[in-house]
């Protein structure tokens, strides 16, 4: 994207001397774009750049900085209202995407939950009964990644097109 062409016809809007230093314009831009990609009203884009750091990131806000709240969300997207610059900023973005060749579709929140939880003790020997103690699903990572797609399959047997990643299986509890 070129932000600086963004950034340019924003460049009007905020001409006040007095009052709290504004977030920069491009960062109200950016979370604007995300609210509308993600389908988030004003309050959860609020809640959901407090929380995620791909979103912190992509806005460029500092991690333990402050994030915009719903009102100033509002209140930016009113003023290029105000100022007929929000369609004219839409249509420059979906522009610059389109020469790129990118279709933009509804974005995915995808939260993983990472918490270790107490699993069935895997080792060497056998039980009261007789049967090995040891999980026939439990082992250690390999030490080659797996090469997989980066996202899952439609089921109908075709492949995204997504590029390739690496990915790296971890074992917290190996030692050594």
């Amino acid at each position: 994207m070129d932000w600086g062409e963004l950034e340019r016809i924003m460049s009007g809007i905020y001409a006040g001397k007095t009052g709290r230093p504004s977030y920069p314009l491009l960062t109200l831009l950016r979370a604007s774009l995300l609210g509308i990609w993600y389908r988030l009203s004003d309050v959860e884009l609020a809640q959901t750049l407090f929380r995620d750091l791909l979103f912190r990131k992509f806005c460029h806000l500092e991690l333990g900085g402050d994030v915009p709240d719903a009102t100033t969300i509002g209140r930016f997207r009113a003023k290029l209202i105000e100022h007929d610059l929000w369609e004219v900023l839409l249509g420059e973005v979906n522009r610059q995407l389109e020469a790129k060749h990118i279709i933009m579709t509804e974005g995915r929140i995808n939260i993983i939950d990472a918490t270790p939880v107490e699993a069935a003790q895997s080792g060497p020997g056998k039980d009261v009964d007789g049967q090995p103690k040891r999980d026939p699903e439990a082992g250690w990572p390999p030490s080659q990644p797996l090469l997989c797609n980066g996202l899952p399959g439609n089921g109908q047997g075709r492949q995204p097109r997504h590029p390739k990643i690496h990915l790296w299986l971890f074992n917290p509890h190996r030692r050594g």
